[in-house]
């Protein structure tokens, strides 16, 4: 019987979340006016090291009367970065627990400074600030955002245990045994539960 030999090739994701409170909502809307920014310290989850942008009053004139909100890539890091990230509102007491909502990236961003990456990118639009003062997000003037992110690693390739990757099969019914041909190494498409699993092997001959 031939030797059967595996190996896998996979991506890896690394995730976590970091909770930003703004404090004093309203001064700070009226401190940093239209198109300013606050910036969080560094922080560093799901591998690598982040900060959030934040306008109080919109990064730009037609966002005014809104809160942007921007995840950026620290300056330290200088490989680029593909991850997925979320910002949601946070209600007070809740912090740990996983909320329900708010606003994600649509599919995987490019985080660094190698075009056609950016250092940041988010909402300019987060959340109107007439809604967010009617909310209940919004409790003594303070608000909470959590941001989620999963960033994706390199490439890792191992050698594997065929039977644990499901590619011999050792099936004992009458169907699979009318498949295989005697004596050949067979393999599995799927998982063995599928009505119609095995096919045989084509081993390819070497040409002198």
């Amino acid at each position: 019987m031939t030797r059967l030999t595996a190996s896998t090739i996979a991506v890896t994701v690394t995730a976590g979340c970091h909770v930003l409170k703004v404090s004093s909502s309203s001064q700070t809307k009226l401190l940093t006016g239209n198109g300013n920014r606050i910036k969080s310290p560094e922080f560093r989850e799901a591998g690598h090291w982040w900060r959030i942008q934040c306008y109080p009053d919109g990064n730009r004139e037609e966002t005014a009367g809104h809160v942007s909100l921007f995840l950026e890539l620290a300056a330290g890091e200088y490989k680029n970065v593909h991850a997925r990230f979320q910002f949601r509102l946070v209600p007070q007491g809740q912090l740990a627990s996983a909320p329900r909502g708010g606003r994600a990236a649509g599919g995987r961003r490019t985080f660094g400074t190698k075009p056609p990456a950016h250092k940041c990118y988010g909402f300019k639009d987060f959340v109107a600030r007439g809604k967010l003062e009617k909310s209940d997000y919004l409790k003594d003037d303070c608000f909470y955002v959590r941001c989620d992110i999963t960033a994706m690693n390199k490439p890792v390739a191992k050698l594997r245990d065929p039977e644990k990757l499901e590619l011999l099969c050792y099936c004992n019914d009458d169907l699979c045994k009318n498949i295989h041909a005697p004596g050949k190494p067979r393999r599995c498409i799927g998982l063995k539960k599928m009505l119609i699993s095995c096919l045989p092997i084509r081993v390819e001959s070497s040409q002198r």
